[in-house]
């Protein structure tokens, strides 16, 4: 009992066989892309929240700082300047906590753009060895 495998069946299945990692490869940029794109959305929600907060603490801030101004009592006027020093040094944790954030989202986006760039060069360099292949076996034939 024999087995022959003609030259298209071979090809055929190299084919598939091509076609095949190429799939798998594309599912596993689509699934890096929508990781790294989750991790950005969740950046960008911790960035808006903490916009809202400095922009919380700025107002704070500014009603300290009229409070203070309209206040006779030096020792009213301690305690509120301790308020503010303290509302300043949380903003200013809080400005660089949004930096780091902004940061590593530069970082993400860049990221996510090399990703992008190597799936549209995985895919040109899968497109032209398909085309070689089909100019391969129509020469051959």
């Amino acid at each position: 009992m024999e087995f022959t495998i003609t030259l298209e069946q071979l090809v055929n299945g190299f084919l598939y066989l091509l076609w095949g990692c190429y799939v798998l490869i594309f599912i596993s940029m689509v699934q890096q892309n929508t990781e790294k794109s989750e991790q950005l959305v969740n950046c960008q929600q911790k960035n808006n929240v903490l916009q809202k907060l400095n922009q919380k603490l700025n107002q704070a801030y500014e009603e300290q700082r009229k409070e203070s101004q309209s206040s006779k009592k030096i020792c009213e006027e301690l305690t509120r300047l301790d308020l503010v020093k303290n509302i300043e040094t949380k903003a200013q944790e809080i400005i660089s906590d949004m930096n780091q954030i902004d940061e590593n989202l530069v970082k993400m986006q860049k990221q996510h753009e090399q990703l992008f760039e190597e799936q549209k060069k995985l895919h040109s360099s899968l497109l032209r060895e398909h085309h070689l292949l089909n100019q391969y076996f129509q020469n051959y034939t």
